[in-house]
């Protein structure tokens, strides 16, 4: 229980109702104790948007930390352009913690199927 310690604050026992079900799951001992918590008590509340501009200093420091990888192979600006690049057919999606970018998924309808299908 005391490694558990530090995440106590985040967790709150609830009675287990009927024990006999436990005894059903494989690996979970009977007299388990069961725990609940709320996701945003862990995992802050992330809103998705269409990536803007303004989102590029936030964005490059999230990439840079993860890769230079990707620098390396599409450009120092990269970012930028994908941002820039919005039409009917690609779209940039930003995820945003308070108002902070924290990550981009780029989308796009203009696909070779056949390209894929050699894959």
């Amino acid at each position: 229980h005391h490694c558990f310690g530090p995440l106590s604050e985040y967790f709150e026992e609830i009675p287990c109702k009927n024990r006999e079900i436990l005894k059903q799951v494989r690996g979970v001992h009977y007299n388990s104790k069961i725990f609940f918590s709320s996701r945003l008590l862990v995992l802050p509340f992330v809103e998705i948007r269409t990536a803007k501009q303004e989102d590029h200093d936030d964005l490059a420091a999230v990439f840079n930390t993860q890769s230079h990888t990707v620098t390396d192979i599409y450009g120092e600006f990269f970012l930028a352009e994908l941002i820039a690049a919005q039409d009917d057919t690609n779209k940039a999606l930003v995820a945003q913690v308070k108002d902070k970018a924290i990550g981009l998924m780029g989308l796009t309808s203009d696909l070779e199927v056949k390209l894929l299908h050699q894959c």
